[in-house]
């Protein structure tokens, strides 16, 4: 299975492998996650108002197991579609310049679309459709080669050593590793000259569409890669096959456990990205003397960390400005300034705010500036009570340890449906539909979002209007500066209140009635 699934290479290996797939293997993040959207599909799903495109992978396909689904994202596809088009647009424009900011009420659902997509990438990289490859440096021992670790003259006779490379070396031959922790692409190795014309190549001999992502035809090493490349290029007089020998590749995947490629930064105090000496450590002091005598300085953090992937910004304005006013010239030029470097970002930002902080930002001086760095995403609470029940059904129905009576959860997702409703506004509407809408109740109106159920006592020339009108009655209301969605009761407090009236000891079951008692008592609260 190692071996199978190429999981540690020398460069020549690497290099074989790139040629039989440019496009699979030269990605930039905003490319990855797009394909990634892409090869999970999608499915139309019938509304009110006709179908819609829902993205597959929010449905967590792949898990198994009677709670696969209860992290899965219930509805908001048109949040999905917005993504997707940023992401489409990340992809023509060479990479991601904007962060995507999901804002709604809390409890809208904008943590569990990003928690979705980290989860996707954690399986997809784990495929054959995408993988993933980084670097790392060897330098094999002096019983291995003559010389001094690794660093051979050029007319000394060639090592006796298995192949051409020291990528597959034993631990017993080698003296230092070098782990590289930016995750730089291994292409980044040759000369940016050399590597454009490969590429060219490559791509008119495969006849494939397009051009290679503008990453990877004018990226460059990171600034510890690029002081060992230096270092080995002028011990080898500037043979760069023989500074490549020391290149192992290495596939490696995405993790949320471990911060590989998929790292939520929560609204805290701290910089998102550091750099720190290395050559200080004694535990490489095996490296040869020509980097001994190198200042090496390793990068970390969090934009580290996520690289090659998704970096969520959860909370985003919650935090000081200054913490992330940064954001402003990295998104813009792909580059964040450290003390000694500057690191090439290669991650998707997807942030989230409640609409408080989002409004109070709104009207800082700093706004019109930030504005055009960000890809703003409306995620709104839903309005329909059909979607509402699938929440209650898989995170509290399944859970509970008593029987659940039919309806208890239906009520609950109606009551919260109906908290969130508005009265269509007359001046929306025109002719007969004006008079339509504006008599609408609550129930109506929820019942037209869920089912698409006419009132009865509407003739058949006004039903067909508004069964005609349903998606114009829902837009109506996402439109308002307020709009639908905003204000109303957060999936979480209902969670809270259905797994309350499981327990309550009036009833043996899940009973429709012990949800009435607590949405009662919860008015109550409210009211006081």
């Amino acid at each position: 299975q190692f071996r199978k699934g190429r999981l540690l290479l020398s460069f020549g290996e690497y290099l074989d492998l790139f040629a039989t797939a440019p496009q699979l293997y030269g990605r930039d993040a905003a490319t990855y996650v797009r394909d990634m959207f892409d090869f999970y599909g999608t499915t139309e799903v019938g509304k009110p108002w006709g179908t819609v495109r829902r993205w597959n992978l929010f449905d967590l396909p792949w898990e198994d197991g009677p709670d696969a689904r209860r992290d899965a994202l219930v509805g908001q596809e048109d949040v999905q579609a917005e993504v997707y088009r940023s992401l489409c647009n990340f992809v023509r424009e060479g990479r991601p310049n904007r962060v995507i900011l999901t804002h709604g009420p809390n409890g809208s659902s904008k943590s569990t679309l990003a928690a979705c997509v980290m989860r996707a990438l954690e399986n997809y990289s784990t495929l054959d459709q995408g993988p993933l490859y980084r670097f790392h440096w060897i330098f094999p021992s002096t019983k291995t080669v003559k010389g001094s670790l690794g660093f051979r003259d050029g007319r000394e006779p060639r090592p006796n050593v298995s192949g051409e490379s020291y990528a597959h070396l034993a631990d017993s031959e080698i003296d230092a590793r070098l782990v590289i922790e930016v995750r730089d692409h291994p292409l980044f190795l040759l000369p940016v000259e050399q590597r454009r014309a490969l590429l060219d190549e490559l791509y008119a001999s495969s006849e494939l569409d397009g051009r290679p992502p503008q990453w990877l035809l004018r990226g460059q090493l990171a600034h510890k890669n690029q002081q060992v490349f230096e270092a080995l290029l002028n011990r080898y007089q500037g043979s760069l096959s023989e500074v490549l020998r020391h290149v192992q590749v290495e596939r490696y995947f995405v993790s949320r456990r471990y911060r590989v490629g998929a790292v939520t930064l929560g609204p805290q105090m701290s910089v998102d990205a550091a750099e720190r000496q290395v050559t200080a450590d004694q535990s490489l002091g095996a490296l040869p003397t020509a980097l001994q005598a190198t200042t090496l300085f390793e990068a970390y953090g969090e934009l580290v960390d996520a690289s090659g992937g998704v970096l969520e910004f959860s909370d985003l304005l919650k935090r000081p400005l200054d913490t992330f006013k940064y954001l402003q010239l990295s998104v813009e030029t792909g580059e964040v300034a450290l003390s000694h470097q500057n690191l090439q970002l290669n991650c998707v930002m997807i942030g989230s705010a409640n609409e408080i902080h989002l409004a109070a930002f709104r009207e800082h001086p700093e706004f019109p500036s930030f504005r055009g760095r960000l890809e703003l995403v409306r995620t709104p609470y839903l309005l329909s009570y059909a979607d509402e029940q699938k929440i209650y059904d898989v995170q509290v129905a399944s859970q509970v340890q008593r029987h659940v009576a039919p309806h208890a959860t239906r009520i609950a997702a109606m009551f919260a449906v109906l908290t969130r409703m508005m009265a269509p506004e007359a001046d929306a509407y025109s002719g007969e539909l004006k008079e339509i809408a504006t008599s609408l109740t609550a129930i109506e109106k929820a019942d037209l979002l869920a089912t698409g159920q006419v009132p009865a006592r509407f003739g058949i020339d006004q039903a067909n209007l508004l069964r005609a009108s349903i998606r114009e009655l829902y837009d109506e209301g996402r439109a308002r500066s307020i709009y639908e969605g905003i204000l109303g009761a957060s999936p979480r407090e209902i969670r809270g209140l259905v797994l309350d009236a499981s327990q309550s000891p009036r009833y043996r079951c899940l009973s429709p009635l012990a949800v009435l008692d607590e949405l009662d008592e919860l008015c109550t609260r409210v009211s006081q």
